[in-house]
This record gives C-alpha cells, sequence and structure tokens, in this order.
C-alpha cells in the first residue's frame, strides 16, 4: 500500500490502483504446455485483481518465452522452473556475469538480479573446498538473496524416485538428478 502511495498511486472508486486516469497493469508471462503452471498464473491473476492491480496473463512456446522476454528482461512477472544441478552453485543463476546481454542473450540470471558484493561471496563458495567453510559462505548468500527478494519461489512439484528391491547402490538426490551415481548401481542376479 505504502509503496504504490510513494510510487504516486491511488485507489480510484472501484479500489483499483490508478495514476493519471491510467490503472496498474502487470503481465503476468508462462511457458505453454504445463497446466499446473497456468492454474497457478491464474490464482496470482485473482489474487492481484483483489489487491487492486489490473493483470493481464500471456502464455508463449518456452523457446519464446525465454529467448525473447525472460533473457531481455521484457517481463513484469515471469513464472517458469528452473532447477539446480549436483553441485549446490548459486553462481549461475545470481552473478552480475550471468545476467543475459546482447548480443546473444546467454546467461541464466532471468532475475536480472546483480550484486558486486554477492559475486564476490559466490566466487568464493564455488573455490571453497572445506564443506563447512562453504556451507557457511552459501548461508551467507542464501541470506543476502532473501533480503533482496529477486525471485519467489512458490511450490515444488512433488519428485518421486521407485525401484525393484533387485537394484542397489540407489541414493535418491533432493536436488532431483536422480542418476548422479549411476555408476555405483549394480542388480541383483535372479
Amino acid at each position: 500500500e505504502r509503496d504504490m502511495q510513494d510510487a504516486g498511486f491511488h485507489r480510484d472508486r472501484h479500489q483499483r490502483w490508478t495514476k493519471d486516469g491510467r490503472r496498474a497493469r502487470i503481465e503476468l508471462l508462462t511457458t505453454s504446455g504445463n497446466p499446473l503452471r497456468l492454474k497457478a498464473v491464474q490464482l496470482l491473476a485473482a489474487q492481484l485483481t483483489s489487491a487492486g492491480f489490473d493483470p493481464t496473463i500471456s502464455v508463449l512456446r518456452p523457446e519464446v518465452f525465454f529467448a525473447s522476454y525472460v533473457a531481455r528482461g521484457r517481463f513484469d512477472m515471469a513464472l517458469y522452473a528452473f532447477s539446480q544441478g549436483i553441485d549446490p552453485s548459486l553462481t549461475k543463476y545470481f552473478a552480475c556475469s550471468e545476467v543475459a546481454r546482447a548480443p546473444n542473450w546467454a546467461g541464466k540470471n532471468n532475475f536480472h538480479y546483480c550484486r558486486p558484493n554477492l559475486d564476490r561471496l559466490l566466487e568464493r563458495a564455488d573455490r571453497e573446498l572445506d564443506v563447512t567453510q562453504r556451507a557457511a559462505t552459501t548461508h551467507a548468500i542464501i541470506e543476502r538473496i532473501a533480503t533482496d527478494v529477486p525471485t519467489i519461489p512458490l511450490y515444488q512439484v512433488p519428485d518421486t524416485l521407485a525401484w525393484n528391491k533387485r537394484v542397489h547402490g540407489v541414493r535418491p538426490n533432493s536436488l532431483g538428478r536422480h542418476l548422479w551415481n549411476v555408476d555405483e548401481w549394480w542388480v541383483d542376479r535372479r
């Protein structure tokens, strides 16, 4: 409420945020082909409407969504999934060097979040071999990201791994990369 007022907006007689006779519009972007994601965007739009905004929803093919909109920062709000690799480095998502730029628009920092002092922590965590020290540095990184809020995780899709009792050596990975130790798996002979 206060931020909207500080930005010059006020509530009209319908409780919509307006400024200079124009409504506060928010475009929600998401990718096509994912019914759960579409439902989430529809729920967000309903909540934004209740809060006095005028939301629109755009559903785009993933290749258009990422290359033409998200990478270039052409969005108000974007809903999509991202996953982490086996090594829990946060650099590819939050380092300044990973913000996509012309001419090729490569980079995974789709949040367009850049804090040089955070980059120093990211680099330190990636180089650290001592697990305790790396955990402490990663905790400091996560605290900074939580304070700045460049992204808001909305939900985690359930991930289930099942295997036959004849298979041994399977160690589930909370990051969802279940084949990470496939070289250690073996199967009992019948």
